[in-house]
């Protein structure tokens, strides 16, 4: 079994910035937990679900970038209700058991 690590998540989309952590293997498991948390706790006013198929698919088409001149901080985009989401997933160290 894989450690788990925790990833802190930033994104921001039509004016608000969103920060949260998630536990997983990696950077890529680390969207997929994140969607799923965005779903089940309806982080956004209106559209938490939609946010998070958009960034998912998103994620899926490019993959992750990472950051030129950091250790282990990667980037992505998505559009969702045509606007532009920009996100972060940045490693934060092991998991605490």
């Amino acid at each position: 079994m894989a450690r788990l690590r925790r990833y802190t998540i930033h994104v921001e989309h039509d004016g608000g910035s969103y920060i949260s952590q998630v536990t997983a293997e990696d950077e890529d498991q680390a969207i997929a937990e994140w969607c799923l948390s965005v779903k089940r706790l309806r982080v956004y006013e209106r559209g938490s679900k939609g946010m998070a198929k958009a960034v998912a698919l998103g994620v899926a088409n490019t993959g992750l970038t990472e950051v030129e001149t950091t250790h282990k901080v990667w980037c992505f985009t998505a559009m969702h209700a045509d606007k532009l989401v920009l996100g972060y997933v940045i490693y934060s160290g092991a998991a605490k058991k």
